[in-house]
């Protein structure tokens, strides 16, 4: 049984080995295969390149032409010639003896082979080829032009939509923290306490939240969150007197505070060219608190750069706004009858006066030239008396008027003694259909009729306003003072100018220089005056 045993062991054995063998065997058979392909594919490498041979012409008279199918460099004037196989063991050995650059054509080239059929048919699979890759890459070029394009709106609608929610969320935020606020200030008020003063850092916070979620106050709404925010965080910090509490004092001195008190500021010029009487009323007290200094003044760098910036700022020019503002009042050249005196005032006066008492602060600062701007920007307005009352505009012309003519008149020397209507604005004669010297002229006309009645300063104020009246008078329409219905002309062009009728309640205004007395006013200043004062 052992031996039987023994024998099964040795027969399994022998088994194994033989299909160890058998393994081994066909392993090197297929070695010995794949070592054939390798050589094979070696061989056919070195034939393929053996056909072709990169050369460089250095001997004369021969040309690439002679070689068909060669393509010539015109820079290294090295070109791959096709050479016979039983020349390619030659060539290679003579290119090998021979520097690189300096081989001759006598004795490397081969005679050129005659042209067939198969050569002919590479060039033109070779041409083909091109023109299908130049055409490729055009389209290539389309699509990532194309693709550029929309990826480009892809980018602009995926950021307005990105700020579009993000404004809805912060303004859900500042909301809350205003409505928190005013609980707090309200709070303090019923307990009889100092009123509640906003610390800076919030303010700050708040105001750039502010100017974010609400970037052009056009609404109602965003301009009573404007009036609010002036009346209830930063108007208590302004009128505190304490450096430390003071909103504003530190934006001025950096450039991204300068840019949010510029924001801020452009905010509330434009809301305050509107009819809204809350926001008037609430960011009047603002900025004549931050402009005049009313009731506490304000850091000298503050005020400074605030009176530059809304006298100065194309879009916060606090003068232009009023102008565009007075002409929407009423329509541009308004109807009569004339209004009554109390809805006139409760409009525009607000709004008016500031100006006028922020131009005659700053006069002394800028050698009046904020006066003349406001002469020339809000009192070339039409028919001023049908949009404002009667003492909002005594007042101005008794503290603005006399100066701002004094400096336009010194600005016209400037000048050369150029015309009056050089100074003053342009605009549509399609919109406004009165002569801007005319719409001055009557103006002036009204500040005589309201002059102060005494004698003595009545005459003060005619002798510094008549100069400037004078010159107006020779540039008014002919047909002025002549007819009920005057034809101006009003340029629309450096070099073109247009009829224009003018409405019957501007050259009414215009000829109360006569029906008033105001000319038998100044002729008799004139002959009890000292000789020469008006001779101009």
């Amino acid at each position: 049984m052992f031996e039987a045993e023994m024998g099964g062991n040795k027969a399994r054995a022998e088994a194994r080995r033989l299909e160890a063998k058998k393994r081994r065997e066909e392993a090197k058979k297929k070695r010995l295969e794949r070592e054939a392909f390798v050589k094979k594919c070696e061989e056919e490498k070195i034939r393929a390149e053996s056909t072709h041979q990169t050369l460089t012409f250095d001997t004369p008279g021969v040309t690439p032409d002679d070689y068909p199918g060669v393509i010539p460099d015109p820079n290294t004037r090295q070109v791959s010639i096709p050479i016979l196989p039983k020349l390619a063991s030659a060539t290679q050995t003579s290119l090998q003896n021979t520097k690189q650059g300096s081989i001759h054509a006598s004795t490397l080239l081969p005679t050129p082979p005659p042209s067939n059929n198969h050569t002919a048919h590479n060039i033109t699979d070779k041409d083909r080829m091109m023109q299908q890759a130049k055409a490729l890459r055009e389209q290539r070029a389309k699509n990532r032009e194309m693709n550029q394009g929309a990826r480009a709106m892809q980018k602009v609608y995926r950021s307005f939509v990105d700020v579009k929610s993000l404004r809805a969320t912060l303004k859900k935020d500042y909301d809350a923290k205003i409505a928190a606020t005013l609980k707090l200030i309200q709070a303090l008020k019923q307990k009889g306490g100092a009123p509640y003063v906003c610390p800076p850092a919030t303010v700050s916070s708040l105001a750039r939240q502010f100017l974010f979620c609400h970037p052009s106050p056009a609404s109602v709404a965003s301009r009573r969150q404007l009036g609010i925010l002036c009346d209830f965080l930063i108007l208590p910090g302004l009128s505190v007197g304490d450096t430390s509490l003071h909103p504003l004092a530190s934006w001025p001195g950096h450039g991204e505070g300068r840019l949010r008190l510029g924001r801020l500021l452009r905010a509330c010029v434009s809301a305050m060219g509107t009819d809204d009487g809350f926001t008037q009323s609430t960011l009047s007290k603002f900025l004549r608190c931050l402009l005049l200094g009313e009731p506490a003044a304000q850091p000298a760098a503050l005020d400074r750069w605030c009176a530059e910036f809304v006298l100065g700022e194309e879009q916060a020019n606090v003068v232009g706004s009023l102008r565009s503002y007075l002409l929407s009042c009423n329509g541009l050249v308004p109807s009569p009858p004339r209004p009554s005196n109390s809805s006139r005032s409760s409009s525009t006066s607000v709004y008016f006066n500031l100006v006028s008492d922020l131009c005659s602060r700053k006069s002394a600062s800028d050698d009046g030239y904020s006066l003349s701007l406001f002469l020339r920007q809000v009192l070339s307005v039409p028919v001023l008396s049908y949009k404002l009352s009667d003492a909002d505009l005594s007042r101005a012309y008794r503290d603005v008027v006399p100066p701002a003519a004094d400096k336009t008149l010194k600005m016209l020397h400037l000048y050369n003694r150029a015309p009056v209507t050089a100074l003053l604005p342009v605009y549509s004669a399609a919109s406004i259909p009165v002569p801007p010297s005319l719409a001055l002229f009557g103006n002036l006309v009204s500040a005589l009729r309201l002059s102060p009645p005494s004698a003595e300063e009545g005459g003060v104020f005619l002798e510094r306003i008549a100069p400037l009246l004078t010159l107006l008078l020779g540039e008014v329409p002919l047909s002025t003072f002549g007819s009920r219905r005057a034809v101006a002309w009003v340029k629309t062009g450096t070099v073109t100018s247009k009829a224009v009728l003018v409405p019957e309640v501007a050259t009414e205004e215009a000829k109360t220089f006569l029906r008033d007395g105001v000319l038998r006013r100044i002729c008799s200043y004139v002959e009890t005056g000292e000789e020469g004062e008006l001779e101009e």
